[in-house]
């Protein structure tokens, strides 16, 4: 426990740079509802700093009169002991104000997750947790960003360090960020990949790895955390090391109605090992309620996502009240195999947009895909690309949600087992080029046929665990003892074609209604946007879309944007990859009250 290092739920700092502005800007502030901010200012209102503490953590009798001085951690405290302020960690940013030289300090995380935003534009300098507390400033204003919007509108998210909106950047991983009442702010890098010195086997790579990630679990505080298990590699592994060291959590699962194939899965993982294990199904409640998470997913998202993340505030808020953390496999996708979060770009032509300088000129079907920024000679990413641009920029958005409700906990986001990765043995090949089509089929593989033992760290650590979690099929059949299980192919076969039937818009159609009676819809594809859009949220696209808000922004084109609803709800043409992106881009307006 840290007795004199405050663990924040929100945060929000604000350097005035101009003189002729008067009064406090944040007077009677109040960041989140349920919990208490505590706001702090110099004498002239130079510098203010307001923050809410996380539910589980007593605030010191200091915080009673304004301290001089006041460091805050922003996520997992994980690697506080070595770290102490001094070094960027990789869960976690470290944020120092010094309230009476007016200076403010913050080591953002390596990978920058949880994010830090800067605003630097006229009058003053202000950093934050989410951007959705820019506006408790009076006044104060946010305009979308042409950049940031382009890349919204063909990746599916901004990228470079940008938002949506103008003036307001992602603070990049491992950096150190100085801002004083002057006006100067600085952001060096403070933390870099160590030059690679590749060890001469597989065996002694996987070793060092399994050897950092047993470390790594063991630092992290599990007293008030659950684990999000599934039925993927990451999170078996966590499995495995919390059964090796005779650690047991509550386990939750999210479904739909029919049970998925992860929820089966970690049901029968917890029952082995005695762990409490918990559904959250989304059901009626759920559904009910659609317009309400759907609204706080875009908020808490910074824009960057409604529908697709409303399931995901609603887990939230079906687990937050029971734990303080989220024990989760994030970045094990990326540490373990250089695998990624997305493959497939959004590529949508936004042609119901009026205002042309927003986006461009450019057709969305002549985007290069970006990953090809970040190709080592192998054809794979490097894994520089990956933790630093690939993870940040794709999960900013989910991370910003759950960061939101809990602390994010992953024994792979260790500064470590990061830097470890920069041993990998060199591997023969020649200058490839990128191909999305031989990803998809290595996910494939992936998902039915593992990893070698050989080859990854994760592996290792289960069958070294041995028992059930080293036997019971792993995503869509493999085993972590070797071999593949006939039922847990032939349940992952059903899952790959209740995925294949979605992917293809196939499930309100006669596919779809064969696997619903067959009960293999849902084994994958727990929740059904496409069919959510169009069954449950019509009227709410109706009205946000062309509302009068809306119409007088300018924004949209109405007459493009009604012919295209007008032909989605009647089932002429397929709108709803274009809709989605329209929805997504009005919240931001009505939200963050974007003056076009």
């Amino acid at each position: 426990m840290l007795s004199n290092i405050l663990k924040v739920h929100s945060f929000l700092a604000i350097i005035r740079t101009d003189m002729a502005a008067s009064g406090n800007l944040m007077e009677g502030i109040e960041l989140e509802k349920e919990l208490t901010t505590y706001h702090y200012s110099t004498d002239d209102r130079m510098f203010e700093i307001a923050f809410s503490l996380r539910k589980n953590h007593i605030p010191p009798l200091g915080l009673r009169t304004t301290p001089e001085t006041i460091q805050i951690i922003l996520g997992d405290d994980a690697e506080w002991k070595n770290s102490h302020g001094q070094e960027c960690m990789s869960n976690g940013a470290f944020i120092e104000c010094n309230l009476k030289k007016k200076f403010l300090l913050a080591l953002s995380s390596i990978v920058a997750l949880p994010p830090l935003f800067l605003y630097s534009g006229t009058g003053y300098i202000a950093l934050a947790s989410n951007i959705h507390l820019f506006l408790k400033i009076p006044g104060h204003a946010l305009h979308f960003d042409p950049a940031g919007l382009h890349d919204f509108c063909n990746v599916g998210y901004p990228i470079n360090h940008r938002t949506l909106f103008k003036d307001v950047s992602l603070v990049p991983g491992g950096s150190k960020i100085t801002a004083d009442a002057e006006g100067r702010v600085a952001v060096k890098r403070a933390w870099t990949f160590p030059e690679r010195d590749p060890l001469p086997d597989w065996d002694s790579y996987t070793d060092l790895q399994l050897d950092a990630f047993k470390q790594s679990v063991q630092q992290i505080d599990l007293s008030q955390s659950f684990l999000s298990l599934t039925a993927g590699l990451d999170t078996r592994t966590i499995l495995a090391a919390l059964v090796m060291n005779g650690v047991r959590l509550p386990a939750f699962t999210m479904s739909g109605a029919s049970l998925s194939l992860d929820a089966r899965t970690a049901r029968s993982l917890s029952k082995a090992y005695e762990f409490s294990h918990r559904v959250i199904v989304l059901d009626e409640s759920f559904y009910k309620n659609l317009p309400t998470y759907l609204l706080e997913a875009s908020r808490l998202s910074g824009g960057l996502s409604s529908l697709e993340q409303a399931h995901e505030v609603y887990f939230y808020t079906n687990t937050a009240y029971t734990a303080a953390a989220r024990l989760s496999g994030n970045l094990g996708n990326q540490i373990g195999r250089r695998g990624t979060e997305r493959i497939s770009m959004r590529n949508s032509e936004p042609s119901f947009l009026r205002l042309e300088h927003l986006t461009g000129s450019r057709s969305s079907g002549d985007e290069e895909h970006w990953y090809i920024n970040g190709l080592s000679p192998d054809g794979s990413l490097d894994y520089k690309f990956l933790i630093q641009q690939e993870v940040p920029f794709s999960s900013v958005g989910n991370y910003s949600i759950g960061n939101s409700f809990l602390i994010q906990q992953s024994p792979y986001a260790n500064r470590r087992l990061i830097e470890i990765t920069q041993r990998m043995p060199s591997q023969d090949g020649t200058e490839k080029d990128l191909s999305l089509l031989m990803m998809r089929i290595r996910d494939l593989k992936h998902r039915f046929l593992g990893e070698s033992a050989s080859l990854s760290f994760q592996v290792k650590m289960i069958k070294e665990t041995g028992g059930y979690v080293a036997s019971c099929p792993i995503n869509w059949g493999w085993r972590a003892r070797g071999g593949v299980s006939a039922t847990g192919i032939f349940q992952g076969f059903l899952a790959f074609l209740d995925a294949l039937t979605y992917s293809r818009g196939l499930t309100s159609g006669f596919p779809g209604r064969i696997l619903n009676l067959m009960h293999i819809s849902g084994l994958h594809e727990f929740i059904h946007h496409k069919e959510i859009l169009k069954s449950n949220l019509k009227n709410f696209l109706y009205d946000n879309l062309l509302s009068t808000s809306i119409k007088q922004s300018g924004l949209f084109d109405q007459g493009v944007l009604r012919k295209m609803l007008d032909e989605h709800y009647s089932s002429q043409v397929c709108h709803h990859k274009s809709l989605l992106l329209a929805l997504d881009i009005a919240l931001s307006h009505k939200i963050f009250k974007v003056v076009v």
